[in-house]
């Protein structure tokens, strides 16, 4: 029974990706709209409202979809109960790889895990103190503007 959890969140995953790539503008602009009034467009409260409405409509699949198996199953069977997710779950796949011409792909950026690994690191090794952890300006010596003048 694990299949159904893990393929929501491997679905889950790749959509938010694909979500947060749609927005292409990475600076907040003036726009003037027909009737002449100017708006303030920030990139950031677009991705948040993209956001919202993206896990609304999942909440309410959920809901609607979690309604539709109880009354499909008491009034039909069981058969239409297990056989409707699987439809919509063959579909997802599909549909992703029919509109893969219409997205914004952006390359893999890889992990962070071993810049962090580095920094962590760089600091252990300025340390002044051999315990770290009561180092007051452990992290001062890993921010940008440390790392940029020295």
């Amino acid at each position: 029974h694990l299949t159904k959890p893990v393929t929501m969140a491997h679905l889950l995953e790749r959509l938010s990706a694909l979500t947060a790539t749609a927005c292409e503008d990475q600076r907040a602009y003036v726009r003037v709209r027909k009737n002449g009034s100017k708006e303030i467009v920030d990139p950031a409260t677009t991705t948040a409202r993209i956001y919202i409405y993206f896990y609304l409509l999942i909440n309410m699949g959920s809901l609607t979809g979690s309604l539709a198996m109880v009354y499909s199953e008491h009034f039909v069977g069981f058969w239409l109960s297990y056989t409707l997710p699987t439809i919509c779950y063959l579909l997802c796949p599909i549909i992703l790889i029919g509109f893969k011409k219409h997205y914004k792909l952006a390359p893999p950026t890889g992990s962070v895990m071993g810049k962090a690994y580095k920094l962590i690191r760089f600091a252990c090794k300025k340390s002044p103190k051999k315990n770290t952890f009561k180092d007051a300006g452990f992290w001062d010596r890993v921010k940008p503007s440390a790392l940029r003048a020295a």
